[in-house]
């Protein structure tokens, strides 16, 4: 049988003193047996220690994950609807405008929804309004064919556009984040002006800004669309004097529901009034036989003017007559 000339000084196992020049053989049935009995007591130990540091230390308790299916239908809902369609029916065409229009008249009547974007086209005199969310332009087109839109005092048309607003990922990413076409300049310094600000949007190409208002240390800007907002935005957080400020985004006020009035705001429709006749304060229903009377006495009159003027009376025919 094979042995192992084993030191017991190199090994940790063996417990007890043993001598450093001793050598103990042993076979291999043995050696694996006391391999064994180390291994699962050094097993123990290290399951005691963990206990131990488990006792001192409790695990945080392991939340079990939450799935969709058994959340209420609301939230499931409210999910769903950040969902924004990359292209959509959600622009709207408005004709006819009065001249002299700006963008603070239109966003000042149209509701209903939140919107991308808006701008005017001065030659054709018209403008065009795109809705984030298609049912939200749907309704708010219904309701200007029901009750007609009043800008300036002026009713104007309305139709969906042959060009629809497509959407862009990024742009869509920052409105399920929160991001409109407005925004505030929170703890905004004294040094900003009306002015200032506009200098500042200028260089971004499109952007417009439909106004500027300060209102309790605050400064609340409304642009044309939430794309160019977005750019603004990033501009002026990279601007040494915007900083102290927090810049975010402000509610649209396209976003209002639509309220209905209590009667319809279209025009009447002209109704001409009844064609009156002349009053006779007597008709006498033999008057036609009275007017051929008198033309057949006219005519009798007549007849015997022209038998006078040629020297035959009526006497005359009489008496030859008899």
């Amino acid at each position: 049988m094979a042995s192992i000339a084993f030191q017991p000084t190199a090994s940790p196992f063996v417990p007890g003193p043993s001598p450093s020049s001793a050598t103990v053989t042993l076979d291999r049935g043995s050696f694996d047996i006391l391999i064994r009995s180390a291994v699962r007591d050094w097993s123990e130990d290290c399951e005691a220690d963990v206990s131990d540091d488990n006792d001192r230390h409790p695990a945080p308790e392991v939340q079990q994950p939450v799935h969709v299916e058994s959340m209420p239908a609301q939230s499931a809902q409210s999910k769903g609807s950040l969902q924004i369609p990359k292209t959509a029916q959600r622009t709207l065409m408005i004709t006819g405008l009065p001249e002299s229009s700006t963008l603070a008249d239109i966003t000042r009547v149209v509701r209903g929804g939140p919107i991308l974007g808006v701008h005017i086209r001065n030659s054709e005199r018209c403008a065009f309004v795109s809705f984030v969310y298609e049912n939200h332009a749907a309704g708010f087109f219904d309701y200007v064919r029901r009750f007609g839109l009043l800008i300036n005092n002026k009713y104007v048309g309305t139709r969906w556009a042959d060009r629809q607003y497509l959407l862009g990922s990024h742009t869509g990413h920052q409105i399920r984040g929160g991001a409109t076409r407005n925004l505030v300049i929170r703890r905004c310094h004294s040094r900003h002006t009306d002015a200032s600000i506009r200098d500042d949007l200028e260089h971004i190409h499109n952007l417009v800004a439909i106004s500027v208002e300060f209102f309790d240390g605050n400064c609340y800007i409304k642009t044309n669309s939430v794309h160019n907002a977005i750019v603004a935005r990033t501009c002026m957080m990279s601007r040494v004097k915007y900083k102290g400020s927090s810049i975010g985004w402000d509610v649209d006020e396209c976003a209002e529901p639509i309220e209905l009035p209590d009667r319809p705001a279209r025009a009447p429709h002209f109704i001409a009034p009844p064609v009156t006749r002349p009053v006779v304060e007597s008709e006498n229903r033999f008057a036609p036989l009275r007017r051929d009377d008198n033309d057949n006495h006219e005519s009798m009159l007549d007849d015997d003017q022209d038998s006078s003027e040629s020297g035959f009376t009526p006497s005359e025919a009489s008496g030859n007559t008899i």
